[in-house]
């Protein structure tokens, strides 16, 4: 083989390329098979003009791995054998680039009360067809447990909070809010904020609001230290509170209906 050249010497990850190539044999009658290793653990034959002699060949690098990082160089071999075994070899390099996810209709499917269980959803989109991702997630929600977590969504079928389409690149996740933020308000908005990265660094961050409603509390019992007492005389109450907000606090205003 006296010369292979690529049609680029760098490409996007999913980047089709193509390569020709000549060769030189001093048998005037012999003809020729091409077999190009791609160097990415792939091998095809070229399409040989045993009269010409020359080759082209074409072909899809559906990632850059094999390292976790932004570009791989992958060397391309292209080996000739003639009719009667003799063999030549010729090399030339690609770079395939990582492309970083871009993350669609990110969004919660709905608003909830205080201590209920939001789901926020989302679409991720990536050229690279062999792409894994993480999902890092900021709930934007302090006062509850696992307000930021991570996850690797090639593990999401042993998550009970997620749910991942491979096919569609889909995701699901859960998050329990426990109270509705105190400000005072009847609701708060809560601010989640995601960010995808691809197994070779790619990144991608996008944000979706959902608003968490108040609900109200309820005594559940009172009780009066006596049912009749003398003018002058003191009487104590007690009582419990109710309310689903896990980490509500309280203030209870007695009416003694005497005016005070």
């Amino acid at each position: 083989i006296t010369g292979i050249a690529a049609s680029q010497t760098v490409i996007d990850e999913n980047g089709q390329i193509s390569v020709s190539g000549s060769i030189e044999d001093t048998g005037s009658l012999d003809t020729f098979t091409v077999d190009i290793n791609w160097g990415d653990g792939t091998t095809s034959a070229a399409t040989v003009n045993s009269a010409l002699r020359t080759f082209t060949a074409e072909h899809v690098y559906a990632d850059d791995n094999p390292t976790a990082t932004a570009s791989d160089s992958y060397t391309i071999t292209a080996t000739a054998t003639d009719d009667d075994t003799g063999t030549g070899s010729m090399s030339t390099t690609v770079l395939v680039n990582n492309v970083a996810p871009v993350l669609n209709n990110l969004s919660f499917a709905m608003d909830i009360v205080e201590d209920g269980i939001a789901t926020l959803v989302g679409q991720i989109d990536d050229v690279g067809a062999l792409d894994t991702f993480t999902l890092v997630i900021d709930w934007g929600d302090p006062l509850s447990p696992g307000n930021s977590e991570s996850i690797d969504l090639a593990n999401a079928g042993i998550l009970h909070n997620v749910s991942y389409d491979l096919a569609t690149r889909t995701f699901q996740v859960t998050h329990q809010y426990l109270d509705d933020k105190p400000t005072g308000d009847s609701d708060d908005v809560f601010t989640a904020t995601v960010t995808v990265i691809d197994d070779d660094g790619g990144d991608v961050k996008d944000s979706a609001s959902v608003t968490i409603a108040n609900l109200a509390p309820t005594i559940t019992g009172i009780a009066a230290s006596q049912t009749v007492i003398d003018e002058n005389g003191q009487i104590s109450v007690s009582g419990s509170i109710e309310d689903t907000g896990s980490l509500d606090t309280f203030t209870v205003d007695i009416n003694w209906g005497d005016g005070t």
